[in-house]
């Protein structure tokens, strides 16, 4: 029956927006007896995580297998042997499951679900803290539990939830002045993402401890500078160089016109209008909220400079939404609405929820499974030992699920976790020197990184290679699975 219940669509988001009406009419009871509107934020988040249990991004299960070789004693190395690459893009993330999996929780799948519930429950407090001092913060809760977007990276098995806390509370911790949390919430945000010491440092700089919080920050940022540089020799995180050129282009024209249509649609399909993006740019500044303004602006550059994200559903908005919905929440108080009239943007919200829930059932279909491409690498170490093949190693873009989930070699065909590719041209001639050096059993690839790698144009890979299923190297889309020839016709 709860099957079934978990299949019918939508029923998580209007359970939110039920949860949502309670929690609203609960503003007008005196603040002490709003615990229970807390109560029913964390029943929600975890009737949400429910809903998205099942799903996870294959890019999630890169940090995994780092974590578990971390804990494993192999140390931050994607394989035993490999070269030490920093192939991550989230060290606190990183460490924090490797923590988990050295203490017996195992699947790392699970834990980073349940990390990241506890994330989302703890921007909750932000949120309901706020709203005792202000009680148009209460509707931060129908916007934070209602957005699509918010609980579906939260459960991807990506660090997006950690991220979006350290960044908004240290942002809050600000304007509290609470210098001892401030530490810690900056030491962890620059921690979260390569991207993360640009906020950390306007923090910093809006401050009242301004030295204090800028000498901290530097330090943290430098120390893991130097730890990079040590254990890694390498100044940026592999994953930098890796995305150059290839996800990411380096026409700087090219990502201008892009990032911006990446801003634009967000606002568009969350906030009715895309024009509202600039709206929460200006607004802070002409009210002289300098670091609000500058922590929105800090981040419209990055969307313009990196041509924004080619996942779906804006996960790199995800972080600093808050802050939007902060800026209306602002702009709300400001209009000095009588609380007695507040129930009429119960319309709103509704209006709002509406707009929203056709995202619940799109992003209710697979993406990118974890849990597909373990499956495509069990089946391939099925193939490797009916032809009895020791250590077998497999060419892979979706690196994952077949390195987390497995025990192939994976070599990456994109170069995350591979500097010779990574810090190359990627000109077809690197690609076809790459592969031709590992020399996998298997190889794997999608239709784009066929054409990236001008793999068809390889003449070593029909000369050392057979299709492993059917009689056609690449299929009409120009994916492939292919294995060696010697191991598929052994000379006997």
């Amino acid at each position: 029956m709860w099957t079934i219940y978990q299949k019918l669509p939508f029923i998580p988001s209007l359970n939110s927006l039920l949860l949502n009406i309670i929690n609203f009419h609960m503003t007008n009871i005196p603040t002490k007896n709003r615990l229970l509107l807390l109560i029913l934020f964390l029943i929600s988040i975890f009737y949400l995580d429910s809903y998205f249990q099942s799903h996870c991004i294959d890019d999630a299960g890169i940090t995994f297998q780092y974590s578990k070789n971390l804990s494993n004693g192999i140390g931050l190395r994607y394989h035993q042997n490999f070269q030490a690459v920093e192939g991550y893009s989230n060290p606190f993330w990183t460490f924090l499951l490797a923590s988990f999996h050295k203490v017996g929780f195992l699947n790392l799948v699970v834990v980073s679900k349940k990390l990241s519930i506890l994330f989302l429950f703890l921007s909750g407090l932000v949120f309901y803290f706020q709203s005792k001092k202000n009680l148009y913060f209460s509707f931060l809760f129908f916007i934070f539990l209602l957005n699509p977007m918010n609980t579906y990276w939260s459960f991807s098995g990506l660090e997006n939830a950690s991220f979006q806390f350290f960044l908004f509370y240290a942002f809050i911790l600000v304007s509290q002045n609470n210098q001892k949390q401030l530490y810690l919430a900056l030491s962890l945000l620059i921690l979260s993402r390569p991207e993360s010491i640009i906020y950390a440092l306007l923090i910093s700089f809006y401050s009242k401890e301004k030295k204090k919080n800028l000498t901290c920050s530097a330090i943290i940022f430098f120390s893991y500078l130097i730890f990079r540089l040590i254990y890694f020799n390498d100044i940026l995180p592999n994953t930098i160089w890796a995305k150059l050129g290839t996800i990411h282009s380096m026409n700087i024209g090219q990502n201008l016109q892009t990032g911006w249509s990446y801003w634009y649609h967000y606002f568009d399909q969350y906030l009715c209008t895309g024009w509202l993006g600039l709206f929460v740019l200006f607004y802070p500044l002409y009210h002289k909220k300098y670091l609000l303004f500058s922590l929105i602006l800090s981040h419209f550059l990055f969307i313009l400079l990196s041509g924004g994200d080619w996942m779906r559903d804006y996960r790199f908005m995800m972080p600093i939404s808050p802050l939007y919905f902060y800026i209306l929440i602002q702009f709300l108080s400001k209009l000095n609405i009588p609380y007695k009239y507040l129930s009429y943007n119960l319309l709103l919200i509704l209006l709002i929820y509406i707009q929203w829930l056709p995202k619940y059932k799109y992003l209710n279909k697979p993406y990118m499974e974890l849990s597909v491409r373990i499956q495509r690498g069990k089946k391939i170490e099925k193939y490797a030992k009916q032809y009895n093949i020791k250590n077998p190693s497999l060419l892979d873009p979706d690196i994952g699920g077949t390195a987390y989930g497995t025990n192939l070699i994976i070599f990456d065909l994109v170069g995350l976790t591979n500097k010779e590719i990574g810090k190359s041209y990627k000109t077809p001639a690197d690609f076809r020197k790459f592969i031709i050096q590992s020399s996998p059993d298997f190889i794997y690839s999608t239709s784009y990184w066929t054409k990236i790698s001008k793999m068809k144009k390889i003449k070593e890979i029909y000369q050392n290679y057979v299709p492993l299923e059917g009689n056609h190297y690449f299929d009409d889309l120009d994916s492939c699975l292919l294995i060696k020839k010697k191991h598929r016709y052994p000379i006997k």
